[in-house]
């Protein structure tokens, strides 16, 4: 049966990866406003979109992040895919953090203003949305994709922004693309991420890097992935694994 999709922030990364893979309405920057305005309906909505730079104001991070995601929930739909943050999660080391964690509202409470808009914008689709599914993943990669995380840098000896002690965890894009595809249409939340993290100082060493640190000091929330493992019935790779992935078909594509 033919299903008819509409990912959002198509323009690049995930979502574009996304909407290639599903032959989807690509929602981008120039084309939501027609979306949203014109009555269509769509079996499955996938919002990728999101405003995720350091330096947005809390005003930017509020309409890009909540607002849009409000508007897409009054579009007609069977099946509403949200793609969250793991930074939803509390910077806690030594805690590790399941779906069923309670998210406060208080933007204070958040590592970042990016992260509280995404926690807000969660709890509208499960809320509101026909059979949520919400992805929380760490960051993202794909050889095809060229704007590069702090992993990738260092994979490609780039200077990062982030400081000696950082601990880093990466899943590649076609995890969320076998979630979002399984035959079970999975709903609630489910945490994404490797199977173990990398300190950045060993990603340093086993990839030979010397580009240089930043001062920021960035821990991924440490995350429960057990209901994911049980979705898919296998474990996950770590995110060492996924970074020699990840660089040996970057050297492929050269």
């Amino acid at each position: 049966m033919l299903v008819s999709d509409l990912v959002t922030g198509a323009s690049s990364g995930l979502g574009q990866f996304l909407a290639r893979q599903l032959g989807a309405t690509a929602g981008t920057r120039e084309s939501l406003p027609e979306i949203l305005s014109g009555g269509r309906g769509f079996d499955r909505i996938i919002h990728c979109a999101s405003v995720s730079r350091f330096d947005s104001s809390l005003s930017e991070l509020t309409e890009s992040n909540i607002e849009l995601t409000d508007r897409l929930l009054n579009v007609s739909h069977k099946r509403f895919v949200f793609i969250s943050t793991i930074d939803v999660y509390p910077d806690r080391p030594g805690n590790r953090f399941d779906e069923d964690f309670e998210l406060p509202d208080d933007l204070n409470s958040y590592r970042s203003a990016y992260a509280w808009s995404k926690a807000m914008a969660e709890k509208l689709v499960l809320n509101r949305a026909q059979k949520p599914l919400v992805l929380r993943p760490t960051a993202l990669l794909d050889s095809s994709y060229k704007k590069l995380g702090t992993a990738l840098k260092i994979v490609t000896n780039q200077k990062v922004r982030i400081a000696k002690g950082s601990v880093a965890d990466c899943v590649p894009y076609r995890l969320l693309y076998e979630i979002i595809q399984h035959s079970s249409q999975p709903m609630g939340i489910y945490n994404v991420a490797s199977s173990k993290a990398y300190p950045i100082e060993q990603a340093s060493e086993d990839f030979a890097f010397t580009a240089g640190y930043g001062e920021y000091l960035y821990r991924t929330p440490e995350a429960d992935v057990t209901k994911l493992q049980s979705l898919l019935g296998r474990g996950l790779a770590t995110t060492k694994a996924y970074l020699d992935e990840y660089q040996n078909g970057l050297l492929e594509s050269r």
